[in-house]
């Protein structure tokens, strides 16, 4: 994690000590010795403009060394257990009440969430890390540790992530890197820790009629009817699929030549036995490059079921061509190994 990062962390947590350690510690020289250790240590490494100012019977001020040239500097103001606390700036207006004799459940709870936040966080890391530990108990092929610029990256953005479901979901995208080294940008990382929830579930249901097209991975417009315009707004807006609605994926297909259609573990094929070249026009949603990321890493797919369903509904469009699927055995060098029976068949039992 850089220094300016750090900076902006330890900044938060010391804003939330210091507004739950002035209300809560009643005894005026414990407080004198809070304020001078904070004002110390936040003045020594973040040159924050703002005075501090806490009234009970007698009054309190201390200053932070302005090193920012900042004149709109903030203070906290306090009048005692049964009034309440403000912070105000300078010229008197109030920004935000923060405390009252009612909201002392809350203010306890802040103090309790200050005081665990940094353990939270380590605890979150650990499981993440687990997680990935298990899955390499079963991993026969050599890995690779990611460079600490990424590492401290990932960390960062996956240290906040106290649901299990996306905790396996960052624990997939840690052993992708790994075994896929500088393949997972920062700022696809940085998009994950965005998503919500339900933003993840409405990517994995569009991940099952999502297919590779080329070096493209995209959802067939014209075949997909359970996906709704709503749900591709949704990820179009949090720049997971690309924002233009109507995309074509083209493909020629030269005389008694023949191109593929792939996924996890099966291949469409459409030949050409014709005497004239054959252009093939396919409406798609295409994701765009921190989108596919994302996809890969977590390990989505297409849904084998949509894929055969897919397979013959291009044969029915394109008479002309011939359309058949198969089991892929195996890829290596972009050569694609697969078994000879079509699965189109009509004698095949699906």
């Amino acid at each position: 994690m850089k220094i300016d990062e750090i900076r902006i962390f330890l900044i938060s947590i010391l804003t939330l000590c210091i507004m739950a350690v002035l209300i809560i510690i009643s005894q005026v020289a414990v407080l004198e010795q809070w304020l001078s250790i904070i004002v110390d240590v936040a003045s020594a490494v973040f040159g924050v403009g703002s005075a501090v100012t806490f009234t009970k019977s007698i009054s309190i001020t201390t200053s932070i060394k302005n090193k920012s040239k900042d004149n709109n500097k903030i203070k906290i103001e306090g009048q005692s257990q049964v009034g309440q606390a403000s912070i105000v700036t300078q010229q008197g207006n109030v920004i935000n009440n923060f405390a009252n004799n009612d909201n002392e459940n809350i203010i306890k709870a802040i103090e309790i969430f200050t005081e665990s936040f940094n353990k939270l966080q380590i605890n979150n890391t650990a499981e993440i890390v687990k997680l990935t530990i298990e899955q390499l108990k079963t991993e026969k092929n050599n890995v690779n540790k990611p460079s600490d610029d990424w590492l401290m990256k990932f960390f960062r953005y996956s240290q906040e992530v106290s649901d299990l479901d996306f905790q396996k979901v960052w624990s997939d995208v840690l052993l992708y890197e790994m075994k896929n080294p500088n393949s997972i940008k920062v700022r696809a990382l940085e998009e994950l820790s965005w998503m919500s929830k339900e933003e993840m579930l409405i990517l994995e249901k569009l991940s099952r009629y999502s297919f590779k097209f080329g070096d493209i991975i995209g959802l067939p417009t014209d075949y997909t009817n359970d996906v709704q315009f709503i749900e591709l707004s949704q990820l179009a807006d949090i720049g997971i699929i690309k924002s233009e609605s109507m995309m074509t994926w083209q493909m020629t297909i030269d005389t008694k030549s023949n191109s593929n259609i792939v996924n996890k573990y099966f291949v469409i094929l459409i030949s050409n036995e014709t005497e004239k070249s054959i252009k093939i026009d396919i409406p798609i949603r295409g994701y765009t490059e921190i989108g596919s990321q994302i996809i890969k890493s977590i390990g989505l797919t297409s849904s084998d079921m949509e894929f055969k369903n897919f397979a013959s509904h291009l044969k029915d469009k394109h008479k002309q061509l011939k359309i058949s699927l198969h089991r892929i055995n195996y890829i290596k060098d972009n050569q694609i190994n697969y078994q000879k029976q079509d699965l189109l068949s009509p004698h095949i039992v699906k």
